[in-house]
């Protein structure tokens, strides 16, 4: 059997308008419906695809509906503006399931002229400026592929439906309105009270709104207390662990003794070193000197250029000295033997010097550690003195005391004896 897509958009105007006055979220207002509702699963998941479609996409219905009434200026009812966002809704998400014929149908199943409206202001400003408002919403890419193109190519069809709507308003049709409840008349009693008496008013019953249970994890120790437990457990075990392991074992430096592997080890390398050294093998020996220092080298170009420069520099270094001594000066020797002296002298007295500095930090230091002794003494003799004296100064008060309870009994005894005479 085919669902009655007009008394369904119906009872999906009438959801939404408790929806919006109760004080529940959608998923728990859509779990009481379902509880209540005894229909087909089909027609409860158009129900229920229609509420939840209409909540979701709130804000891009709510800007075709509001400017809609902004035109026409008329006034904002509530079970208007819901049928005009359902109607919005079905247009733009779901005219591809149901088709031409069925949206035809629910929209007769309404308001014939106000859907006749809604459906050509709708239609005629899919060009102007609804992609504008649409994308402050949505992605450009998105609202062009998905939900302009899809209506502009409906537009055709929607046009005959529109042309058939304002055929069926020119023509006079009646148009379908909700069944008004007729007063039904009751016959009068005029016997006595007695015999027909007024039935007792029923009490109103006042359905509860129903609440939101109390999350169960109220009632329930957070996890992450116990995750923390068994970590420290876990801890503490392990520092246990490690605790005995400890105690149990030596620490490698007290251990003098070194193990098999390691003495293995050592002898490996030993081996090895001992391998490397050639004590029998076999020593060259030198040829006599006669051999080879009387036989005479044969120089090159080179080394007989850098000879003869050699000999050159050294004999002109000869003849000036002796032109030097000629003309009356004396031997470097002397002044060169002076020099080292002086400088010798110079350098005792600079160690002179340096172990005078080092000598006095030296006295400074013991002196510093001489006054740090003193006053470390001067300060526990005053401690000591400021002990003695507060220790008789103690003694002193007590004894003040003794005396002044000693002599405030003998003056009550005094008065006890006078008190007895009289």
């Amino acid at each position: 059997m085919a669902p009655n897509y007009g008394a369904l958009v119906k009872e999906a105007i009438e959801l939404l308008d408790k929806l919006a006055v109760s004080k529940l979220t959608l998923d728990d207002f859509l779990d009481e419906v379902i509880e209540h509702q005894e229909m087909e699963s089909l027609q409860q998941t158009f129900l229920l695809e229609v509420v939840s479609g209409c909540v979701e996409r709130k804000r891009l219905l709510d800007i075709i509906v509001d400017t809609f009434y902004g035109q026409k200026g008329q006034c904002l009812s509530r079970s208007d503006r819901t049928q005009f966002v359902v109607i919005c809704y079905l247009a733009t998400f779901s005219l591809d399931d149901l088709g031409i014929q069925v949206f035809g149908h629910i929209l007769k199943s309404l308001d014939i002229k106000k859907m006749h409206s809604f459906i050509s202001f709708f239609f005629d400003n899919l060009t102007t400026w609804i992609p504008d408002e649409w994308n402050t919403v949505y992605d450009v890419a998105y609202v062009e592929e998905y939900l302009i193109r899809p209506l502009l190519r409906w537009r055709p069809d929607v046009e005959i439906l529109v042309g058939q709507l304002a055929v069926m308003l020119e023509g006079g049709i009646p148009i379908k309105k909700g069944l008004i409840k007729v007063t039904e008349p009751q016959e009068f009693c005029f016997g006595k009270r007695r015999q027909c008496p007024r039935p007792p008013t029923p009490p109103q019953i006042v359905p509860a709104e129903k609440h939101k249970p109390v999350p169960s994890s109220n009632y329930r120790a957070p996890k992450e207390k116990e995750v923390i437990e068994e970590m420290k457990q876990k801890n503490h075990q392990m520092s246990e662990e490690l605790l005995r392991e400890a105690n149990s074992k030596v620490f490698r430096c007290t251990n003098t003794q070194k193990s098999e592997q390691t003495e293995k080890i050592m002898a490996k390398i030993q081996e090895e070193m001992d391998s490397k050294l050639k004590f029998d093998s076999f020593q060259s020996m030198v040829p006599p000197p006669s051999t080879w220092r009387s036989q005479p080298v044969r120089l090159n170009k080179a080394a007989v250029k850098r000879q003869k420069v050699v000999e050159d520099r050294r004999l002109q270094a000869e003849l000036e000295k002796m032109e030097y001594l000629q003309k009356g000066g004396g031997e470097s020797s002397a002044f060169l033997q002076w020099q080292t002296e002086m400088k010798q002298k110079d350098l005792e007295e600079e160690l002179a010097k340096m172990e005078h500095l080092r000598q006095g930090a030296r006295n400074t230091d013991k002196e510093a550690a001489q006054a740090k002794v003193r006053i470390a003494e001067r300060n526990q003799r005053t401690v000591q003195l400021m002990k003695e004296e507060m220790a008789t100064l103690r003694q002193h008060d007590m004894n003040k005391c003794r005396t002044s309870e000693q002599s405030t009994a003998s003056d009550e005894e005094t008065d006890t004896h006078f008190v007895c005479v009289h």
